[in-house]
């Protein structure tokens, strides 16, 4: 398997504080899901932990992937930094694994998701972010789907990763046609 499915920081004290398409975001992440089950695609999920007294410290209610996503993963890592690849565990997973395609998806595109991304671009691998698979919070520049978009359409896409819709990644991922690409 050359291809794995990433969930950034979908974690409970985020997804709760979303304010804008809370649903789709969280349908379309379920979708993905489904579709890495169906396909034998290995399903990564990343939390951040904040540190002692913040709402996702280690092991609290807020930490916990969101009950509305969590869905048995291959691995789980956990990280104090903005990028997934920073600290040891998701790389040489990816590695052990022969992981060479990233699906994306996760929240604080401006942050986690963002440094994530570049990192694995200056990596060799390809990236590809699902439209609708990332999203933020309000920022007191833009709002949050002014800055998904943002990233999605200004920084992300054609520079550091492949920006496809929902239905165009379940349609590569159910056909197997991310292996040919690697």
């Amino acid at each position: 398997m050359q291809t794995a499915l990433l969930i950034i920081d979908v974690q409970q004290d985020l997804l709760d504080r979303v304010t804008y398409k809370k649903a789709e975001l969280i349908d379309t992440i379920k979708q993905l899901e489904q579709a890495a089950i169906d396909s034998a695609v290995p399903l990564v999920m990343i939390r951040h932990d904040d540190g002692k007294g913040t709402p996702m410290q280690k092991g609290s209610p807020g930490f916990q992937i969101a009950k509305e996503i969590a869905v048995p993963a291959a691995a789980v890592f956990d990280k104090t930094v903005n990028s997934s690849l920073w600290q040891p565990g998701l790389k040489e997973w990816l590695e052990d694994h022969k992981i060479r395609n990233v699906i994306v998806g996760g929240m604080q595109s401006e942050f986690c998701v963002h440094a994530t991304i570049v990192d694995l671009a200056r990596l060799g691998y390809q990236v590809i972010v699902v439209k609708g698979a990332t999203h933020t919070l309000d920022n007191p520049w833009m709002d949050a789907l002014k800055t998904v978009d943002y990233f999605e359409q200004h920084i992300w896409k054609d520079r550091y990763a492949k920006l496809l819709t929902l239905e165009e990644t379940l349609a590569l991922m159910a056909s197997d046609g991310l292996k040919e690409n690697s």
